[in-house]
Formats: C-alpha cells, structure tokens, sequence
C-alpha cells in the first residue's frame, strides 16, 4: 500500500533555494522515512490498545456494580445497586433471566445499561484492532 511519504525521496533536499550546494545530502533516506512510519504505527497501535483496554475495563466493572452488587439501606428500607441507584421487583419475564430474587433498576436502566456495555465491548474490541488491519 502506497503512503504519501514514498514518493518523497525524490524531493530534493535543498535549503540554498536554487543554488547548488556541495556538501551534504541531496535526497531524504527513504528507509529513515519508513522507519519513521512503522514507529508512528506502532505507537498509534499501543495507544489504541491502552484506550481500548480502559474503556473494557470501565464497562466491565460498571456491569459488575449494577447486577451483581446491591445493599440495603436500612435507614429508607431501600435497596440499591452498587451505582447507587433504588431497586425495585423485576417483571416475571425479567425474573426467569436474572433469576427469582433479582431486583433491578427500571426499564430505562436497563436498556441504557445495555446500550452502554455493548457499544463499549464494541467500541474496545474496535479500538484493539485498529492498529492490527496494516499488519496482517
């Protein structure tokens, strides 16, 4: 795959502005160009995967504190989740997938609970493999 930066070897490398200079190079080193190249590459894809590995790991613990952590207030008699958020019975349907004693947060929690965990799964596994479609 051809980048911008191959054709520039045949540039001339030459500050007098259209005087002949003697001494030094008179074209940039194509492999110092390339070796540029695969380091900004290689540093983009360490970057990403760092991102990527960060927003995994926000999502993951942010799905651990809403459906598997929960306490009780005794003060209110309020339960909640490990976000803070009030829990409340879930619909029959809902109880046959989390389970009999599961309580959760409301409609609205849920799907945007699901929306943020899938679009940051999605969004991670995107971001790891960012650097990846060059080297293959």
């Amino acid at each position: 795959m051809a980048t911008l930066l191959d054709g520039i070897h045949a540039l001339p490398c030459n500050p007098a502005g259209g005087r002949k200079v003697s001494s030094g190079p008179t074209n940039v080193d194509p492999l110092l160009i390339r070796l540029g190249v695969f380091a900004r590459e290689k540093s983009m894809h360490k970057l990403s995967s760092a991102i990527g590995g960060l927003i995994l790991a926000a999502v993951l613990i942010g799905g651990f504190l809403a459906y598997m952590v929960s306490s009780f207030d005794s003060g209110s008699g309020q339960w909640s989740d490990g976000l803070g958020r009030p829990l409340s019975e879930s619909p029959i349907f809902m109880r046959v997938i989390f389970g009999e004693s599961q309580m959760w947060a409301g409609w609205s929690w849920f799907i945007g609970d699901m929306v943020i965990f899938w679009g940051g799964v999605g969004a991670a596994i995107g971001l790891f493999h960012l650097g990846d479609k060059d080297r293959s």
